[in-house]
Protein backbone atom coordinates (compact mmCIF):
# COMPACT_ATOMS: atom_id res chain seq x y z
CA UNK A 1 0.00 0.00 0.00
CA UNK A 2 2.88 2.37 0.80
CA UNK A 3 4.34 1.65 -2.64
CA UNK A 4 1.00 2.52 -4.18
CA UNK A 5 0.87 5.84 -2.33
CA UNK A 6 4.38 6.78 -3.41
CA UNK A 7 3.75 5.92 -7.05
CA UNK A 8 0.46 7.81 -7.16
CA UNK A 9 1.83 10.89 -5.42
CA UNK A 10 4.92 11.17 -7.56
CA UNK A 11 3.00 10.55 -10.78
CA UNK A 12 0.80 13.46 -9.87
CA UNK A 13 3.68 15.77 -9.05
CA UNK A 14 5.37 14.96 -12.31
CA UNK A 15 2.37 15.69 -14.48
CA UNK A 16 1.44 18.87 -12.63
CA UNK A 17 4.86 20.39 -12.32
CA UNK A 18 5.05 21.24 -16.02
CA UNK A 19 2.49 23.97 -15.44
CA UNK A 20 4.77 25.88 -13.12
CA UNK A 21 6.39 27.94 -15.87
CA UNK A 22 4.89 30.60 -18.04
CA UNK A 23 2.24 29.57 -20.55
CA UNK A 24 4.54 29.57 -23.58
CA UNK A 25 6.88 27.12 -21.85
CA UNK A 26 4.23 25.01 -20.11
CA UNK A 27 3.98 22.33 -22.79
CA UNK A 28 7.74 21.95 -23.02
CA UNK A 29 7.97 21.52 -19.27
CA UNK A 30 5.11 19.02 -19.29
CA UNK A 31 6.99 16.88 -21.80
CA UNK A 32 10.06 16.98 -19.59
CA UNK A 33 8.11 15.89 -16.56
CA UNK A 34 6.42 13.11 -18.46
CA UNK A 35 9.92 11.81 -19.09
CA UNK A 36 10.56 11.96 -15.33
CA UNK A 37 7.32 10.04 -14.76
CA UNK A 38 8.53 7.27 -17.06
CA UNK A 39 11.84 7.20 -15.20
CA UNK A 40 10.11 7.00 -11.84
CA UNK A 41 7.79 4.18 -12.94
CA UNK A 42 10.82 2.30 -14.27
CA UNK A 43 12.45 2.56 -10.85
CA UNK A 44 9.48 0.83 -9.24
CA UNK A 45 8.94 -1.68 -12.02
CA UNK A 46 12.07 -3.74 -11.60
CA UNK A 47 15.05 -1.59 -12.52
CA UNK A 48 18.35 -3.45 -12.80
CA UNK A 49 20.13 -0.66 -10.90
CA UNK A 50 21.64 -1.26 -7.48
CA UNK A 51 19.83 0.09 -4.42
CA UNK A 52 22.22 3.03 -4.15
CA UNK A 53 21.78 3.91 -7.82
CA UNK A 54 17.99 3.75 -7.49
CA UNK A 55 18.02 5.80 -4.28
CA UNK A 56 20.24 8.44 -5.90
CA UNK A 57 17.86 8.69 -8.85
CA UNK A 58 14.86 9.03 -6.52
CA UNK A 59 16.69 11.70 -4.56
CA UNK A 60 17.37 13.69 -7.75
CA UNK A 61 13.73 13.44 -8.78
CA UNK A 62 12.50 14.62 -5.37
CA UNK A 63 14.94 17.53 -5.36
CA UNK A 64 13.75 18.60 -8.81
CA UNK A 65 10.13 18.46 -7.67
CA UNK A 66 10.92 20.43 -4.53
CA UNK A 67 12.66 23.16 -6.55
CA UNK A 68 9.63 23.56 -8.80
CA UNK A 69 7.20 23.39 -5.90
CA UNK A 70 9.14 26.11 -4.07
CA UNK A 71 8.98 28.24 -7.22
CA UNK A 72 5.25 27.74 -7.27
CA UNK A 73 4.79 28.50 -3.56
CA UNK A 74 6.98 31.61 -3.62
CA UNK A 75 5.85 33.11 -6.94
CA UNK A 76 2.21 34.22 -7.17
CA UNK A 77 2.51 34.88 -10.92
CA UNK A 78 3.66 31.33 -11.58
CA UNK A 79 0.96 29.92 -9.34
CA UNK A 80 -1.76 31.96 -11.10
CA UNK A 81 -0.60 30.57 -14.49
CA UNK A 82 -0.64 27.04 -13.05
CA UNK A 83 -4.22 27.49 -11.88
CA UNK A 84 -5.26 28.70 -15.33
CA UNK A 85 -3.90 25.46 -16.79
CA UNK A 86 -5.20 23.25 -13.96
CA UNK A 87 -7.88 25.17 -12.00
CA UNK A 88 -8.40 22.39 -9.43
CA UNK A 89 -4.74 22.40 -8.37
CA UNK A 90 -4.58 24.50 -5.20
CA UNK A 91 -1.90 26.23 -3.16
CA UNK A 92 -2.57 23.72 -0.38
CA UNK A 93 -1.90 20.88 -2.85
CA UNK A 94 1.51 22.33 -3.66
CA UNK A 95 2.32 22.91 0.01
CA UNK A 96 1.38 19.34 0.92
CA UNK A 97 3.48 17.91 -1.90
CA UNK A 98 6.45 20.01 -0.85
CA UNK A 99 6.20 18.65 2.69
CA UNK A 100 5.74 15.07 1.46
CA UNK A 101 8.79 15.39 -0.82
CA UNK A 102 10.85 16.79 2.04
CA UNK A 103 9.88 13.80 4.19
CA UNK A 104 10.77 11.46 1.31
CA UNK A 105 14.26 12.97 1.08
CA UNK A 106 14.78 12.40 4.81
CA UNK A 107 13.70 8.77 4.48
CA UNK A 108 16.15 8.20 1.61
CA UNK A 109 18.92 9.24 4.00
CA UNK A 110 18.11 6.25 6.22
CA UNK A 111 20.13 3.14 5.40
CA UNK A 112 17.32 0.74 6.25
CA UNK A 113 13.80 1.10 7.57
CA UNK A 114 11.16 -1.46 8.44
CA UNK A 115 7.66 -0.01 8.08
CA UNK A 116 4.58 -1.69 9.54
CA UNK A 117 1.48 -0.72 7.55
CA UNK A 118 -1.80 -1.37 9.38
CA UNK A 119 -5.01 -1.77 7.41
CA UNK A 120 -7.85 -0.67 9.69
CA UNK A 121 -11.50 -1.50 9.04
CA UNK A 122 -13.38 1.65 10.06
CA UNK A 123 -16.70 -0.19 9.64
CA UNK A 124 -15.73 -1.71 13.00
CA UNK A 125 -14.58 1.50 14.64
CA UNK A 126 -11.69 1.53 17.07
CA UNK A 127 -9.91 4.48 18.77
CA UNK A 128 -7.25 4.96 16.04
CA UNK A 129 -9.68 4.40 13.17
CA UNK A 130 -10.77 0.76 12.89
CA UNK A 131 -10.25 -2.88 13.70
CA UNK A 132 -6.78 -4.16 12.78
CA UNK A 133 -7.72 -6.59 10.03
CA UNK A 134 -4.49 -7.00 8.04
CA UNK A 135 -1.01 -5.58 7.88
CA UNK A 136 1.95 -5.25 5.54
CA UNK A 137 5.58 -5.39 6.59
CA UNK A 138 7.57 -3.20 4.20
CA UNK A 139 11.38 -3.23 4.16
CA UNK A 140 13.06 -0.11 2.77
CA UNK A 141 16.70 0.41 1.91
CA UNK A 142 17.48 4.10 1.41
CA UNK A 143 13.80 4.63 0.66
CA UNK A 144 13.67 1.85 -1.95
CA UNK A 145 11.11 -0.91 -1.38
CA UNK A 146 13.01 -4.19 -1.03
CA UNK A 147 10.28 -6.47 0.26
CA UNK A 148 6.55 -6.40 1.07
CA UNK A 149 4.72 -9.09 2.99
CA UNK A 150 0.95 -8.86 3.55
CA UNK A 151 -0.73 -10.98 6.21
CA UNK A 152 -3.93 -11.28 8.20
CA UNK A 153 -3.59 -9.83 11.70
CA UNK A 154 -4.46 -13.23 13.16
CA UNK A 155 -1.19 -14.69 11.83
CA UNK A 156 1.02 -12.83 14.38
CA UNK A 157 -1.78 -12.47 16.96
CA UNK A 158 -1.13 -14.42 20.12
CA UNK A 159 2.60 -14.92 19.43
CA UNK A 160 3.61 -13.14 22.64
CA UNK A 161 4.09 -15.68 25.41
CA UNK A 162 2.49 -15.18 28.81
CA UNK A 163 -0.47 -13.18 30.04
CA UNK A 164 -0.68 -9.48 29.13
CA UNK A 165 -3.07 -7.39 31.19
CA UNK A 166 -5.52 -5.53 28.96
CA UNK A 167 -6.96 -2.06 29.62
CA UNK A 168 -10.08 -2.59 31.80
CA UNK A 169 -12.65 -1.77 29.05
CA UNK A 170 -10.91 -4.17 26.63
CA UNK A 171 -10.88 -6.87 29.28
CA UNK A 172 -14.53 -6.31 30.20
CA UNK A 173 -16.17 -5.76 26.80
CA UNK A 174 -13.97 -7.66 24.35
CA UNK A 175 -13.85 -10.89 26.36
CA UNK A 176 -10.08 -10.93 26.72
CA UNK A 177 -9.93 -13.67 29.37
CA UNK A 178 -6.68 -14.83 27.79
CA UNK A 179 -5.07 -11.41 28.07
CA UNK A 180 -4.53 -8.49 25.73
CA UNK A 181 -4.13 -9.42 22.04
CA UNK A 182 -2.46 -7.67 19.12
CA UNK A 183 -5.75 -7.28 17.24
CA UNK A 184 -7.05 -4.97 20.00
CA UNK A 185 -3.79 -3.14 20.63
CA UNK A 186 -4.90 0.17 19.06
CA UNK A 187 -6.97 1.10 22.10
CA UNK A 188 -5.23 4.42 22.84
CA UNK A 189 -6.60 7.23 20.65
CA UNK A 190 -3.17 8.87 20.79
CA UNK A 191 -1.76 7.10 17.73
CA UNK A 192 1.94 7.34 18.72
CA UNK A 193 1.13 5.46 21.94
CA UNK A 194 -0.95 2.83 20.13
CA UNK A 195 1.78 2.48 17.48
CA UNK A 196 4.39 1.85 20.19
CA UNK A 197 2.14 -0.79 21.76
CA UNK A 198 1.56 -2.51 18.43
CA UNK A 199 5.29 -2.47 17.62
CA UNK A 200 5.93 -3.98 21.06
CA UNK A 201 3.49 -6.83 20.35
CA UNK A 202 5.26 -7.59 17.07
CA UNK A 203 8.75 -7.44 18.53
CA UNK A 204 7.87 -9.54 21.60
CA UNK A 205 6.25 -12.00 19.20
CA UNK A 206 9.59 -12.64 17.50
CA UNK A 207 9.52 -10.06 14.69
CA UNK A 208 12.40 -7.72 13.89
CA UNK A 209 12.31 -4.20 15.33
CA UNK A 210 10.01 -1.73 13.60
CA UNK A 211 11.08 1.78 12.59
CA UNK A 212 7.73 3.25 11.53
CA UNK A 213 4.03 2.46 11.77
CA UNK A 214 1.51 3.69 9.19
CA UNK A 215 -2.24 3.22 9.75
CA UNK A 216 -4.60 3.36 6.75
CA UNK A 217 -8.38 3.12 7.09
CA UNK A 218 -10.42 1.10 4.62
CA UNK A 219 -12.31 4.26 3.62
CA UNK A 220 -9.08 5.41 1.92
CA UNK A 221 -9.41 2.59 -0.62
CA UNK A 222 -12.99 3.67 -1.32
CA UNK A 223 -11.91 7.28 -1.77
CA UNK A 224 -9.09 6.28 -4.14
CA UNK A 225 -11.49 4.25 -6.28
CA UNK A 226 -13.86 7.20 -6.34
CA UNK A 227 -11.02 9.33 -7.75
CA UNK A 228 -9.54 6.90 -10.31
CA UNK A 229 -12.63 4.89 -11.25
CA UNK A 230 -13.38 1.13 -11.20
CA UNK A 231 -10.57 -1.43 -11.37
CA UNK A 232 -10.58 -4.95 -12.76
CA UNK A 233 -9.63 -7.97 -10.64
CA UNK A 234 -8.78 -10.69 -13.18
CA UNK A 235 -8.21 -13.37 -10.53
CA UNK A 236 -11.77 -12.93 -9.29
CA UNK A 237 -13.43 -12.13 -12.65
CA UNK A 238 -14.77 -8.93 -11.09
CA UNK A 239 -14.71 -5.18 -11.53
CA UNK A 240 -14.98 -3.23 -8.27
CA UNK A 241 -15.64 0.43 -7.52
CA UNK A 242 -16.04 2.54 -4.37
CA UNK A 243 -19.54 1.12 -3.78
CA UNK A 244 -18.77 -2.58 -4.21
CA UNK A 245 -15.25 -2.84 -2.80
CA UNK A 246 -16.33 -3.27 0.82
CA UNK A 247 -18.76 -6.06 0.01
CA UNK A 248 -16.02 -7.83 -1.96
CA UNK A 249 -13.43 -7.38 0.81
CA UNK A 250 -15.76 -8.50 3.60
CA UNK A 251 -16.90 -11.63 1.76
CA UNK A 252 -13.25 -12.58 1.20
CA UNK A 253 -12.42 -11.88 4.85
CA UNK A 254 -15.18 -14.11 6.21
CA UNK A 255 -15.12 -16.89 3.61
CA UNK A 256 -13.93 -20.15 5.21
CA UNK A 257 -12.22 -18.11 7.92
CA UNK A 258 -9.64 -19.62 10.24
CA UNK A 259 -6.57 -18.02 11.89
CA UNK A 260 -3.87 -17.90 9.24
CA UNK A 261 -6.27 -17.97 6.27
CA UNK A 262 -4.98 -15.90 3.32
CA UNK A 263 -8.26 -14.98 1.58
CA UNK A 264 -8.23 -11.44 2.96
CA UNK A 265 -4.57 -10.71 2.29
CA UNK A 266 -4.85 -12.22 -1.20
CA UNK A 267 -7.81 -9.95 -1.96
CA UNK A 268 -5.97 -6.92 -0.58
CA UNK A 269 -2.96 -7.68 -2.79
CA UNK A 270 -5.19 -8.06 -5.87
CA UNK A 271 -6.87 -4.71 -5.25
CA UNK A 272 -3.52 -2.97 -4.66
CA UNK A 273 -2.04 -4.37 -7.90
CA UNK A 274 -5.16 -3.33 -9.81
CA UNK A 275 -4.98 0.24 -8.50
CA UNK A 276 -1.29 0.48 -9.43
CA UNK A 277 -2.09 -0.69 -12.99
CA UNK A 278 -4.89 1.87 -13.22
CA UNK A 279 -2.64 4.66 -11.94
CA UNK A 280 -0.29 4.23 -14.91
CA UNK A 281 -2.93 5.56 -17.31
CA UNK A 282 -4.64 8.27 -15.28
CA UNK A 283 -5.45 11.63 -16.83
CA UNK A 284 -4.14 14.71 -15.07
CA UNK A 285 -7.62 15.60 -13.79
CA UNK A 286 -7.80 12.19 -12.12
CA UNK A 287 -4.34 12.65 -10.64
CA UNK A 288 -5.40 15.94 -9.08
CA UNK A 289 -8.44 14.20 -7.58
CA UNK A 290 -6.15 11.51 -6.27
CA UNK A 291 -3.86 14.08 -4.69
CA UNK A 292 -6.87 15.61 -2.94
CA UNK A 293 -7.76 12.18 -1.56
CA UNK A 294 -4.26 11.61 -0.16
CA UNK A 295 -4.03 15.12 1.27
CA UNK A 296 -7.46 14.94 2.92
CA UNK A 297 -6.70 11.46 4.25
CA UNK A 298 -3.57 12.71 6.01
CA UNK A 299 -5.33 15.80 7.33
CA UNK A 300 -8.35 13.94 8.73
CA UNK A 301 -6.22 11.04 10.06
CA UNK A 302 -7.48 8.42 7.65
CA UNK A 303 -3.71 7.96 7.28
CA UNK A 304 -1.48 8.33 10.37
CA UNK A 305 2.29 7.97 10.64
CA UNK A 306 4.60 7.30 13.58
CA UNK A 307 8.42 7.03 13.49
CA UNK A 308 10.90 5.81 16.07
CA UNK A 309 13.40 8.35 14.68
CA UNK A 310 13.01 11.59 16.68
CA UNK A 311 13.61 13.93 13.73
CA UNK A 312 11.10 12.14 11.48
CA UNK A 313 8.53 11.98 14.28
CA UNK A 314 8.97 15.69 15.01
CA UNK A 315 8.34 16.40 11.31
CA UNK A 316 5.20 14.23 11.40
CA UNK A 317 3.86 15.93 14.53
CA UNK A 318 4.66 19.41 13.20
CA UNK A 319 2.09 18.97 10.41
CA UNK A 320 -0.30 16.83 12.51
CA UNK A 321 0.31 13.72 10.43
CA UNK A 322 1.08 11.59 13.50
CA UNK A 323 -2.46 11.15 14.84
CA UNK A 324 -1.33 12.45 18.23
CA UNK A 325 -3.74 13.88 20.78
CA UNK A 326 -2.26 17.37 20.74
CA UNK A 327 -4.35 19.56 23.06
CA UNK A 328 -2.04 22.54 22.67
CA UNK A 329 -3.27 25.01 20.09
CA UNK A 330 -1.11 27.23 17.94
CA UNK A 331 -3.79 29.91 17.64
CA UNK A 332 -3.35 31.93 20.86
CA UNK A 333 -2.30 35.46 19.95
CA UNK A 334 -2.53 37.19 23.35
CA UNK A 335 -1.06 36.57 26.80
CA UNK A 336 -4.41 35.96 28.56
CA UNK A 337 -5.49 32.93 26.59
CA UNK A 338 -7.38 29.76 27.46
CA UNK A 339 -6.76 26.79 25.18
CA UNK A 340 -9.58 24.25 25.27
CA UNK A 341 -9.72 20.77 23.77
CA UNK A 342 -12.61 18.35 23.27
CA UNK A 343 -12.50 14.90 21.70
CA UNK A 344 -15.04 12.11 21.46
CA UNK A 345 -13.57 8.65 20.95
CA UNK A 346 -15.71 5.64 20.07
CA UNK A 347 -14.79 1.96 20.04
CA UNK A 348 -17.10 -0.70 18.63
CA UNK A 349 -16.95 -3.51 21.19
CA UNK A 350 -19.88 -5.42 19.69
CA UNK A 351 -17.57 -7.44 17.42
CA UNK A 352 -19.57 -6.55 14.31
CA UNK A 353 -19.45 -4.09 11.41
CA UNK A 354 -22.26 -1.82 12.63
CA UNK A 355 -20.26 1.35 11.86
CA UNK A 356 -21.13 0.95 8.20
CA UNK A 357 -24.50 2.48 9.02
CA UNK A 358 -24.15 4.83 12.01
CA UNK A 359 -25.14 8.51 11.83
CA UNK A 360 -24.06 11.15 14.33
CA UNK A 361 -24.92 14.78 15.05
CA UNK A 362 -23.84 17.18 17.79
CA UNK A 363 -25.24 20.38 19.26
CA UNK A 364 -22.59 22.00 21.46
CA UNK A 365 -23.05 25.16 23.53
CA UNK A 366 -20.06 26.85 25.17
CA UNK A 367 -20.84 29.36 27.94
CA UNK A 368 -18.02 31.85 28.57
CA UNK A 369 -18.18 33.77 31.86
CA UNK A 370 -15.73 35.82 33.92
CA UNK A 371 -13.56 32.96 35.17
CA UNK A 372 -15.16 29.79 33.86
CA UNK A 373 -16.05 27.82 30.75
CA UNK A 374 -19.09 25.56 30.66
CA UNK A 375 -19.85 22.94 28.01
CA UNK A 376 -23.36 21.63 27.32
CA UNK A 377 -23.35 19.00 24.56
CA UNK A 378 -26.09 16.91 22.95
CA UNK A 379 -24.62 14.01 20.97
CA UNK A 380 -27.08 11.92 18.94
CA UNK A 381 -26.19 8.46 17.63
CA UNK A 382 -28.52 6.76 15.13
CA UNK A 383 -28.12 3.10 14.19
CA UNK A 384 -29.48 2.46 10.68
CA UNK A 385 -28.67 -1.27 10.79
CA UNK A 386 -31.33 -3.95 11.21
CA UNK A 387 -31.28 -5.47 14.69
CA UNK A 388 -30.68 -8.97 13.28
CA UNK A 389 -28.51 -8.66 10.15
CA UNK A 390 -28.20 -11.35 7.50
CA UNK A 391 -24.63 -11.59 6.13
CA UNK A 392 -23.27 -10.88 3.63
CA UNK A 393 -25.83 -8.14 2.85
CA UNK A 394 -25.46 -6.59 6.30
CA UNK A 395 -22.61 -6.85 8.75
CA UNK A 396 -24.11 -4.56 11.37
CA UNK A 397 -26.71 -5.08 14.07
CA UNK A 398 -26.74 -3.62 17.58
CA UNK A 399 -24.15 -0.87 18.09
CA UNK A 400 -22.21 -1.57 21.28
CA UNK A 401 -19.99 1.46 21.71
CA UNK A 402 -17.44 2.21 24.41
CA UNK A 403 -17.49 6.01 24.24
CA UNK A 404 -14.89 8.29 25.79
CA UNK A 405 -14.88 12.05 26.08
CA UNK A 406 -11.60 13.94 26.54
CA UNK A 407 -11.56 17.50 27.90
CA UNK A 408 -10.14 19.86 30.49
CA UNK A 409 -12.64 18.91 33.22
CA UNK A 410 -11.23 18.27 36.70
CA UNK A 411 -14.20 16.22 37.90
CA UNK A 412 -16.30 13.61 36.06
CA UNK A 413 -18.76 15.38 33.75
CA UNK A 414 -22.50 15.00 34.12
CA UNK A 415 -23.74 12.45 31.55
CA UNK A 416 -27.21 11.18 30.69
CA UNK A 417 -28.51 8.86 27.97
CA UNK A 418 -32.13 9.47 27.00
CA UNK A 419 -32.54 11.40 30.24
CA UNK A 420 -31.13 8.66 32.49
CA UNK A 421 -27.91 9.48 34.41
CA UNK A 422 -24.79 7.53 33.46
CA UNK A 423 -21.60 7.29 35.50
CA UNK A 424 -18.07 7.14 34.15
CA UNK A 425 -16.90 3.54 34.02
CA UNK A 426 -13.41 5.02 33.93
CA UNK A 427 -12.20 8.48 34.90
CA UNK A 428 -8.60 9.59 34.91
CA UNK A 429 -6.47 12.69 34.61
CA UNK A 430 -3.79 12.46 31.93
CA UNK A 431 -0.31 13.97 31.85
CA UNK A 432 -1.42 16.15 28.91
CA UNK A 433 -3.66 18.31 31.18
CA UNK A 434 -6.67 16.44 29.82
CA UNK A 435 -9.08 14.14 31.64
CA UNK A 436 -11.05 11.26 30.19
CA UNK A 437 -14.42 9.74 31.04
CA UNK A 438 -15.56 6.47 29.43
CA UNK A 439 -18.83 4.54 29.49
CA UNK A 440 -20.73 1.91 27.51
CA UNK A 441 -23.44 2.98 25.06
CA UNK A 442 -25.77 0.55 23.29
CA UNK A 443 -27.99 1.53 20.35
CA UNK A 444 -30.27 -1.12 18.91
CA UNK A 445 -30.86 -1.51 15.18
CA UNK A 446 -33.19 1.18 13.86
CA UNK A 447 -32.89 3.21 17.09
CA UNK A 448 -31.35 6.51 18.21
CA UNK A 449 -29.84 7.62 21.50
CA UNK A 450 -29.20 11.16 22.72
CA UNK A 451 -26.27 11.57 25.10
CA UNK A 452 -26.06 14.82 27.09
CA UNK A 453 -22.73 15.98 28.51
CA UNK A 454 -22.30 18.91 30.89
CA UNK A 455 -19.20 20.16 32.69
CA UNK A 456 -17.65 23.41 33.92
CA UNK A 457 -13.99 24.36 33.82
CA UNK A 458 -12.94 26.83 36.54
CA UNK A 459 -9.71 28.73 37.20
CA UNK A 460 -9.44 30.32 33.78
CA UNK A 461 -8.04 33.84 33.22
CA UNK A 462 -10.40 36.81 33.42
CA UNK A 463 -11.29 38.53 30.15
CA UNK A 464 -9.41 35.85 28.24
CA UNK A 465 -9.13 34.95 24.59
CA UNK A 466 -10.79 31.57 24.19
CA UNK A 467 -9.60 28.99 21.67
CA UNK A 468 -10.84 25.43 21.28
CA UNK A 469 -9.89 22.47 19.15
CA UNK A 470 -12.66 19.92 18.63
CA UNK A 471 -10.89 16.81 17.40
CA UNK A 472 -12.33 14.55 14.72
CA UNK A 473 -11.80 10.85 15.38
CA UNK A 474 -10.10 8.84 12.61
CA UNK A 475 -12.49 6.50 10.85
CA UNK A 476 -15.68 8.38 11.72
CA UNK A 477 -17.53 9.73 8.67
CA UNK A 478 -18.24 13.45 8.51
CA UNK A 479 -21.22 14.55 10.60
CA UNK A 480 -23.01 17.83 11.44
CA UNK A 481 -21.55 19.66 14.43
CA UNK A 482 -23.18 22.91 15.60
CA UNK A 483 -21.29 25.08 18.09
CA UNK A 484 -22.90 28.01 19.91
CA UNK A 485 -20.82 30.39 22.02
CA UNK A 486 -22.71 32.41 24.60
CA UNK A 487 -20.90 35.48 25.88
CA UNK A 488 -22.84 38.76 25.94
CA UNK A 489 -24.81 37.43 23.00
CA UNK A 490 -24.70 34.38 20.78
CA UNK A 491 -22.23 33.22 18.15
CA UNK A 492 -23.16 30.14 16.14
CA UNK A 493 -21.04 27.90 13.92
CA UNK A 494 -22.86 25.32 11.79
CA UNK A 495 -20.13 22.96 10.66
CA UNK A 496 -19.55 19.54 9.25
CA UNK A 497 -16.92 17.80 11.33
CA UNK A 498 -14.70 16.60 8.49
CA UNK A 499 -11.47 17.89 10.04
CA UNK A 500 -10.61 19.26 13.48
CA UNK A 501 -12.81 22.25 14.24
CA UNK A 502 -10.97 25.35 15.48
CA UNK A 503 -12.83 28.08 17.39
CA UNK A 504 -11.54 31.44 18.63
CA UNK A 505 -13.42 34.00 20.71
CA UNK A 506 -11.57 37.26 21.45
CA UNK A 507 -11.93 39.13 24.78
CA UNK A 508 -14.13 42.19 25.10
CA UNK A 509 -12.19 45.37 24.31
CA UNK A 510 -11.87 48.04 26.95
CA UNK A 511 -12.06 45.66 29.92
Amino acid sequence: MRKLLLVLLFLFVSFCAGSLLVVRAAQREMNEFQTIVAEYVQVFSGSSDTVDQTADRLSLILKKWNERLLTLLQNKHVFDITQKIHPSFSYDNALFLHRASTLGLQIIEKKTMRVLVLFQNNFELRPTGGFLGSYAMVDLERGVVRNIRVQDIYAPDGQVEGYIEAPPPVKEYLFQSGGWKLRDANWDPNFPDSAKTIAWFFEKGGYDSIDAVVAINFSFVQDVLRAIGPVELPDYHLTVDENSIYQFAQVQAEKDFFPGATHKSDALGAVTRAMIRKSESLRITQLIKLLDVVQRSVNDRTIQVWFTDDALQKFSEQYRWSGALQPESETCKVEECYQDFIAFVEANVGINKADCCIDRSVSHTIFLSENAVRHAIRFTVTNNNPENPLPPVHYGGRYKDYMRVYGRFSEPPSISVEGKPVSCAEFSKLHTSLSVCGFLLEVGGGESREIVFDWTQDSVPSNFEYTARIRKQPGVPNYPYTVRIEKNGLLEYNQTLDFDLMITETPDKGK
